[in-house]
């Protein structure tokens, strides 16, 4: 199975809106699905029995608070303000969230010994929007979307996620959810 954890976040027509804003100023632009958004903390690619690693997001989570979040904003990889032969290639709402980078950090920590090794960049909590075929400059748009609101809420527990490629893009499946709070 080809696994990942993640965080779903609070829901929002705004994510679906500035994706197709993307889509039209980047006509190869491959949106995250409606309903798909999250944060990713981990991949961990092709895994053969989840339940080791259900054990472990379930350890990292134990006792862990709820974390109030607000996404808000957007972002490119690599990032805006770069050479212009750097263009963008994903396009990403930011999350603020107290706590994330210690779950995430967690998270890395319990899963190390599953699947591929964890990544070497730093983590930077952020909701996919898009990931573009052809890179693009979107500066402007990311000037205009700079404090736009996505959604607030409660980021309230981790899921291990299955993906699966499918003829619309990547489908998302639950394989276990890890409570967060009470």
């Amino acid at each position: 199975m080809r696994l990942f954890v993640g965080i779903p976040v609070p829901a929002s027509a705004t994510y679906d809106e500035v994706a197709r804003e993307v889509g039209v100023l980047a006509p190869s632009a491959r949106p995250v699905l409606a309903g798909a958004w999250h944060i990713t903390l981990r991949f961990l690619g092709e895994v053969l029995d989840p339940e080791p690693v259900e054990d472990a997001l379930d350890a990292a989570c134990r006792g862990r608070p709820a974390l109030p979040c607000v996404v808000e904003g957007i972002g490119t990889f690599p990032g805006t303000g770069f050479p212009p032969d750097k263009k963008a290639r994903v396009v990403w709402a930011g999350v603020r969230a107290p706590g994330i980078d210690a779950l995430a950090s967690a998270v890395e920590q319990t899963t190390a010994g599953f699947g591929d090794p964890p990544e070497s960049r730093r983590f930077v909590a952020h909701v996919t929007l898009a990931r573009l075929g052809n890179p693009a400059d979107l500066r402007s748009l990311v000037s205009r979307h700079k404090s736009t609101l996505f959604a607030q809420g409660l980021l309230d527990r981790v899921v291990l996620y299955r993906s699966s490629q499918g003829p619309a893009g990547p489908r998302y499946d639950v394989v276990h959810t890890a409570r967060l709070g009470a």
